[in-house]
């Protein structure tokens, strides 16, 4: 089993329905967080591409 991460980018699709999602919902960063079993930071990154960052997925 490798220890290294793998980073990745949603889809255009997968964000605009994760933000209608939230906004919808009126879900935080740390509500989908909490479900999704990740930091808000992740999800804060996950939603912001523009910042250059991707977000790594533990394996």
């Amino acid at each position: 089993m490798s220890s290294q991460s793998r980073s990745f980018l949603a889809s255009p699709e997968g964000l605009e329905l994760l933000q209608a999602a939230k906004a919808e919902r009126g879900w935080t960063f740390a509500a989908i967080a909490e479900q999704a079993g990740v930091s808000a930071d992740t999800v804060s990154r996950l939603l912001h591409p523009e910042r250059g960052k991707r977000v790594r997925e533990r394996v």
